[in-house]
């Protein structure tokens, strides 16, 4: 399966991949975008532990990284380029 992406929507943003995807509110991408770049280790501690709201999601996040098809690490360093990649939080 492809690597997960970093979008924006209407009411915020979300990592999608396939089917699956993870919520992540405006107040939290600024908390990402300004922590990017980051080590992929504390990138995807800074996920699971402030993006992900309960065990589900948790379980949601591991299977996107485990399945993404050019590793966990480097699917993490793209969702890193496509966060840094967008506007600024609050100058749009």
């Amino acid at each position: 399966m492809p690597d997960p992406t970093f979008e924006k929507t209407a009411t915020g943003y979300r990592i999608a991949w396939g089917a699956k995807e993870l919520p992540i509110a405006p107040a939290m991408f600024e908390n990402l975008y300004f922590a990017v770049p980051l080590n992929t280790t504390g990138f995807y501690r800074l996920l699971v532990d402030d993006c992900c709201q309960n065990d589900a999601q948790r379980v949601i996040l591991k299977e996107m990284m485990d399945g993404a098809t050019s590793g966990r690490n480097k699917a993490l360093e793209i969702l890193m380029k496509e966060i840094a990649a967008l506007p600024e939080p609050g100058s749009a």
